[in-house]
């Protein structure tokens, strides 16, 4: 076996910003919505009284 190093691009934080500003916020919305319909289809998750329960703690440590 070989031991060639891979070339690695490195990206500087200046263009990965402006990268990010040509992206639609829109584009997240429907991102969002695929990633959501996918899991309700295909994930098992359990129910209470036919809802979905959610706990959140905020506190800060």
């Amino acid at each position: 076996m070989l031991n060639k190093e891979i070339p690695v691009k490195e990206v500087t934080k200046g263009a990965f910003s402006l990268a990010r500003e040509k992206l639609r916020y829109e584009a997240f919305i429907e991102l969002n919505k695929e990633q959501l319909t996918y899991f309700y289809k295909n994930s098992l998750y359990k129910k209470w009284k036919g809802f979905r329960l959610l706990a959140v703690d905020g506190c800060i440590k």
